[in-house]
């Protein structure tokens, strides 16, 4: 007994990229698995990280996308393997908010691995959307790991 996704939900998997490509591609087949493919998309945007001189990242440049339509009440999913800094993907959010008709019926980004600065970049961008990671690094002391995953629970 248990929730299982609708096999007529549209799904929307989102390829930046960089390190994202695979992750989109794997995600991709498993929902033409999982749900209707006819309803599933993969959409592409390619995303450059920006720094001054000392090295440091300090935005991102969106060069091009190719988006197949419309998220409204699709899932759309964002895989990449690090959140580092988290302005890629808060770059990438601000793309689909202000040129891709919606809503979506929720937004869920997939990491393998995040930091504490990736988490407080989304929170204060993007509070309301959905992150779901393996691991957090640095490893922080159990008791703020679980209140830095309490704000996306």
């Amino acid at each position: 007994e248990g929730e299982v996704l609708d096999d007529q939900q549209k799904a929307v998997i989102v390829d930046i990229a960089r390190a994202g490509m695979l992750p989109s591609q794997v995600g991709f087949d498993l929902l033409c698995h999982t749900v209707n493919p006819h309803l599933v998309r993969q959409d592409h945007i390619f995303a450059s990280r920006m720094t001054n001189k000392e090295n440091t990242v300090t935005h991102t440049d969106l060069s091009g996308s190719k988006i197949g339509g419309d998220v409204e009440k699709s899932i759309v999913f964002f895989p990449d393997p690090m959140g580092a800094t988290g302005l890629s993907l808060t770059a990438v959010l601000d793309h689909y908010k202000k040129n891709i008709r919606g809503p979506a019926k929720k937004l869920i980004a997939v990491h393998l691995i995040i930091t504490p600065e990736y988490i407080r970049q989304l929170h204060q961008q993007h509070p309301w959307r959905c992150l779901s990671t393996y691991r957090l690094s640095p490893d922080p002391p159990p008791a703020l790991a679980m209140r830095i995953l309490g704000v996306f629970f």
